[in-house]
């Protein structure tokens, strides 16, 4: 089935908004290919949330899912070339949040040097 929105801005924002799918772009863009395992311990994320953030990713062709065909079963998610393409724009937003933020708010994370 075919997903309509309402504008290419509403695309974009949907394909990557959400807590874990950019804590996912970011820790696939600095660290490379990962496992579930390490993601979930990178992004904080438990099992459920992960799976699903990985899952609207894959959606939207941004990750990819490598499946081993060994035993134990191993799975290994990467960045797309599209996937790629989004650092930048995540770098943006990083530095407009960094500018703009209000005083009362503290970030864990610098991820500005994205990109």
């Amino acid at each position: 089935m075919r997903k309509i929105h309402r504008s290419p801005l509403e695309y974009g924002i949907s394909a990557f908004a959400g807590k874990y799918k950019t804590r996912i772009i970011c820790s696939l863009m600095t660290h490379g290919p990962m496992r579930h395992k390490e993601l979930r311990q990178l992004t904080d994320a438990n099992d459920q949330a992960l799976s699903l953030a990985l899952k609207e990713l894959l959606d939207y062709s941004i990750v990819n899912r490598h499946q081993y065909n060994e035993m134990p079963l191993k799975v290994v998610y990467s960045l797309t070339e599209k996937g790629k393409t989004i650092a930048p724009i995540l770098h943006q937003v990083s530095l407009w949040a960094i500018k703009h933020h209000e005083d009362d708010v503290t970030f864990e994370h610098d991820n500005s040097r994205l990109g």
